[in-house]
């Protein structure tokens, strides 16, 4: 497993450049947190602590900072972002500063995939390492839940780390959101399958809604993961949005409802929806006003005449909603 590698490394002397690929989000924070936690633990992070990312920030000024000496520290750690979309000259950038890394520098860098054939990698084998995940699938998930479960400090058997999998898959949020509700109806360190089938969500059967939970909670992080997930695992974009699109609808409603002084039953009666599903429509809604539930409305609809349009990448286009929606 790709994570255990890193942390027996971590064990030895810290490298002064770390290159972690992989298209699951998740998993690259995982990762950073490993090496974080040895190369800046949280007392030594402020002044010697930089994060940039790819497309918004400049490359210039992450190399001339690695290469500056530490304030009033013996090291300085620089965490880079999406580095799978750097253009050519900032490649460059970057290959010029891997020919020889400032030894008090930890440079992390994180992206999707690199070049496995290029000078990079060649550079990163040479001066640090690097560490790849593959897509994850459910006979993988195991170690992860266990990685996870330890990172939260709780206990799990292998009945409730089996359940766990078979009932939200391979999403690791999915897997660290339901752990702490499960935790938190155990009052203790020690999770069981009792306490998973209390509070369990119907993630697996139900991603769409996992993605509303995401745009309700404006966590534009994991809504562009699950909508990758829905998007990789065969999901229609047009069925995608007309989902979102109709829960915006139910949100708009609920907002009325709310000025109602009517009970929880009625209240589910009016949105046609069960008990359960009306409470998460009504908490769901509490964190929109009405006019940007409209506006989100008005966005939706430029979405769909860019899908049917054709002209772009489906995927890219429900990205830029779920930004604008979490940004709302």
């Amino acid at each position: 497993m790709p994570l255990k590698t890193l942390e027996t490394d971590l064990l030895q002397q810290i490298k002064p450049v770390y290159l972690v690929t992989g298209p699951e989000p998740f998993q690259l924070e995982m990762a950073l947190q490993r090496i974080l936690c040895v190369a800046a633990p949280e007392a030594m992070r402020g002044l010697n602590s930089d994060i940039f990312r790819v497309g918004r920030d400049d490359i210039s000024d992450l190399v001339r900072i690695a290469n500056s000496l530490p304030m009033l520290a013996k090291s300085r750690v620089i965490v880079l972002h999406d580095i799978h979309k750097l253009k050519k000259d900032e490649q460059d950038r970057i290959l010029d500063y891997l020919e020889s890394p400032a030894p008090f520098t930890t440079l992390i860098m994180l992206g999707e995939k690199v070049d496995k054939r290029g000078k990079m990698l060649k550079l990163i084998k040479q001066h640090g390492l690097m560490i790849n995940f593959d897509k994850l699938y459910e006979s993988r998930m195991r170690p992860w839940v266990l990685a996870i479960a330890r990172d939260q400090k709780l206990e799990l058997d292998a009945e409730a780390v089996d359940y766990l999998v078979r009932h939200v898959g391979a999403c690791l949020a999915g897997v660290a959101k339901e752990l702490e509700k499960a935790a938190l109806h155990a009052g203790s360190s020690r999770v069981r399958i009792e306490n998973l089938s209390a509070v369990l969500s119907t993630v697996k059967e139900q991603p769409i809604f996992q993605l509303m939970d995401a745009l309700a909670r404006k966590d534009s992080a994991e809504s562009l993961f699950v909508l990758k997930q829905m998007i990789d695992q065969g999901e229609s974009p047009i069925g995608i949005l007309a989902f979102v699109a109709k829960q915006l609808r139910m949100m708009i409603l609920a907002r009325e409802i709310m000025k109602q002084k009517i009970n929880e039953g009625e209240a589910a009666a009016a949105l046609g929806a069960s008990p359960y599903q009306a409470k998460i429509i009504m908490e769901q809604a509490r964190r929109f006003t009405s006019e940007s539930l409209r506006d989100g409305l008005l966005s939706l609809s430029r979405t769909d005449l860019e899908l049917k349009d054709g002209r772009s990448n489906d995927r890219a286009i429900l990205e830029k909603l779920a930004l604008s929606l979490c940004r709302r």
